[in-house]
């Protein structure tokens, strides 16, 4: 997610991120006949990939916020946006519904970030990574959140086309 942001740029790897986000919130393996059944991650384990998602995505688009306060990058990096991203994968079940849910929770997420804390930090959001890309369209009609939604609709199909078990 986070090399799909601005100066990097490279917009395919929104989606394909949100589809490993989807991947990462699953059961731990799966059944099938050479292996063997695991339990679904527990919500402390998604709650940990989502930290680890949350730092990863936003540490390294927002360093440049450690010029102007270490403290403040420290505090936003590791506390606020990775702890939001950990409480929105915790809240997403690991069953079949997270390919619905982890989309909806981004754009409830996106919301919460383009208006808390301080009137709201648009910063690093899925939107961005389409500077380039031909979901940028989609902007127009329902601006920022609309679009990424868009983008976690088809990290979700990905995810979807990858497991093979794509239905009507």
């Amino acid at each position: 997610l986070c090399f799909a942001l601005p100066p990097w740029g490279w917009w395919p790897l929104a989606p394909l991120g949100v589809a490993l986000f989807i991947a990462a919130l699953g059961d731990r393996g799966g059944s099938g006949p050479d292996r063997p059944t695991r339990p679904a991650r527990s919500a402390r384990s998604r709650a940990g990939v989502g930290w680890l998602v949350g730092v990863a995505w936003f540490g390294p688009s927002t360093l440049w916020i450690a010029q102007l306060t270490l403290p403040g990058y420290v505090v936003g990096t590791l506390v606020v946006w990775g702890g939001l991203v950990a409480a929105i994968a915790a809240i997403c079940p690991a069953d079949r519904r997270r390919i619905v849910v982890l989309p909806a929770l981004l754009v409830l997420f996106e919301w919460l970030h383009i208006h808390a804390p301080f009137g709201g930090i648009p910063l690093s959001l899925l939107a961005t990574t389409q500077a380039d890309a031909p979901l940028l369209p989609i902007a127009r009609l329902g601006g920022v959140l609309l679009l990424g939604l868009a983008v976690s609709t088809v990290g979700a199909v990905l995810f979807l086309l990858y497991e093979r078990r794509f239905r009507v």
